[in-house]
């Protein structure tokens, strides 16, 4: 989960917009995502660096197979003109095929 979030701040860091947003699942299409992406540049500028604070993680097995992972990041965010608090909820049926399904901003 720490390296799914790095790889998607990594990309927002480099400002490569489309293939951050490339990394939300269906529920979010991303034309969706870049959106989110764009209004946190648009409201606080470029980010500077994201430490992550807490991670929770909830794995459902059914007759034990592994039939859901989910984890929920909390970072806190440093942008050029202020802080965030943001969260990313990763899921997938297993550790390989996670996506972001949601994302959640709140300023400082």
């Amino acid at each position: 989960a720490k390296e799914y979030a790095a790889r998607f701040y990594t990309l927002v860091h480099q400002q490569d917009f489309e293939q951050a947003s490339n990394l939300f699942d269906s529920n979010i299409s991303p034309e969706e995502g870049l959106k989110l992406i764009r209004s946190a540049k648009e409201m606080r500028g470029a980010i500077i660096d994201a430490v992550t604070d807490l991670i929770g993680t909830k794995v459902t097995t059914v007759n034990g197979n592994l039939d859901h992972v989910e984890y929920s990041i909390e970072l806190n965010c440093i942008y050029e003109q202020g802080k965030t608090r943001e969260t990313l909820v990763v899921e997938g049926g297993s550790f390989e095929n996670l996506k972001i399904a949601g994302y959640h901003l709140e300023l400082k």
